[in-house]
Parts: C-alpha cells; sequence; structure tokens
C-alpha cells in the first residue's frame, strides 16, 4: 500500500484549515478529519457530519 502526500482544504464555519498527511489513499479522507477534529477539539463523528459531501465545503488532493 503506497502512502503518498495528501492536502485537505477544509471551510469549517468561516474558517479554513489545510492540513498535509502522508496516507494511502482510499484512508485519506478518514485521517486528515480525525487531525482537524483534534486540531478543533470536537469529535472525529461531528467532523465526518459536517464534511459529509453534502456542500462544497472541502476539498482532498494528492500532492505530486
Amino acid at each position: 500500500m503506497s502512502r503518498e502526500l495528501y492536502r485537505g482544504t477544509f471551510n469549517y464555519q468561516g474558517e479554513v484549515h489545510t492540513i498535509y498527511r502522508h496516507t494511502p489513499k482510499t484512508a485519506s479522507w478518514f485521517q486528515i478529519t480525525k487531525v482537524l477534529a483534534k486540531e478543533l477539539g470536537i469529535s472525529h463523528y461531528s467532523i465526518r457530519q459536517f464534511f459529509s459531501g453534502n456542500k462544497d465545503n472541502f476539498t482532498i488532493e494528492k500532492i505530486k
């Protein structure tokens, strides 16, 4: 399993958070949202619900 560099950019209530993580592609969303939850001091469940894909409030992209 290859670990590549991903950048997650999240707009959480008007604040933009950018997180970089080396992770396999299949785990990138889960790993990055886990770090964001810890940064914000809220549950990972809350972050997953807020960034569920219903809104255009985040991007995750592979960095070359």
